[in-house]
């Protein structure tokens, strides 16, 4: 238990804190968070989309709930409030559907069930996307680095080490706040700093309203913001879809 214990000193009221994951397909960060938490003194929750599960096969894990991510997003904050508060819990969004929808039903549902509270939006990148020519990667990668506060690079080797560097580099470039990590298969390390609840994303979706701007509201993100023909200001693409 990294973050738990905290939360609770801060406010007796029960609270449900909770991770959100953004990830590229094959990224490997259910694996990752799964081995980095096994020596925790609680139970660790995931929250999943079905097509992941299509993968992995995780009907019999107690620890894991599931959500149909065939159409539109459909997972419930309901699914975190059955699991112990001193539990990590991680709703993982679906690469397949655009994840401006994922985190508009997000913020609705938080908006009507306030105990609920965002640790951190952490990405998952694996680095073999980078080498795969695909003209809406950069743009979706751009749109994840905007909500995260961390960015974690998996399978960086010596094919793909070097546009690694760059995508590095354009985030430091552009004064992006959120922190950079590579994952390597054989290290657990830097989960403590990964899980760190200290915000470090642009957006403000999450931010607590007495904060802000006008300017700055949930709705007000470019990525969120719906223009009067009903498209965002800032469209995703959606690299990984089935289509």
């Amino acid at each position: 238990m990294h973050n738990a214990f905290l939360l609770r000193s801060m406010n007796e009221q029960t609270r449900v804190l909770f991770y959100i994951v953004i990830e590229t397909p094959d990224s490997g960060a259910f694996e990752f968070l799964d081995i980095s938490l096994k020596d925790s003194s609680e139970e660790t929750f995931f929250y999943l989309p079905t097509s992941k599960n299509k993968e992995k096969s995780f009907y019999t894990a107690k620890n894991i709930s599931l959500w149909n991510d065939k159409e539109t997003p459909s997972f419930s904050l309901e699914e975190l409030s059955q699991i112990k508060l001193e539990s990590e819990s991680f709703l993982f969004f679906s690469p397949l559907l655009d994840f401006s929808d994922q985190f508009e039903l997000l913020i609705k549902q938080i908006e009507k069930e306030p105990a609920y509270e965002i640790g951190r939006v952490i990405s998952f990148i694996n680095a073999e996307e980078l080498l795969k020519g695909n003209s809406k990667l950069q743009s979706w990668l751009d749109a994840a680095a905007h909500f995260s506060d961390a960015l974690c690079i998996t399978n960086r080797s010596n094919e793909n080490g070097k546009d690694v560097g760059k995508l590095l580099q354009r985030y430091e470039d552009m004064r992006y706040p959120l922190e950079s990590y590579l994952i390597s298969k054989s290290k657990r390390g830097k989960i403590s700093n990964i899980l760190n609840p200290t915000p470090r994303r642009i957006s403000h979706i999450f931010d607590s309203p007495e904060l802000l701007e006008a300017e700055d509201t949930p709705w007000k993100d470019p990525y969120l913001f719906e223009l009067p023909n009903g498209r965002r200001e800032k469209v995703i693409p959606m690299p990984f879809s089935r289509n």
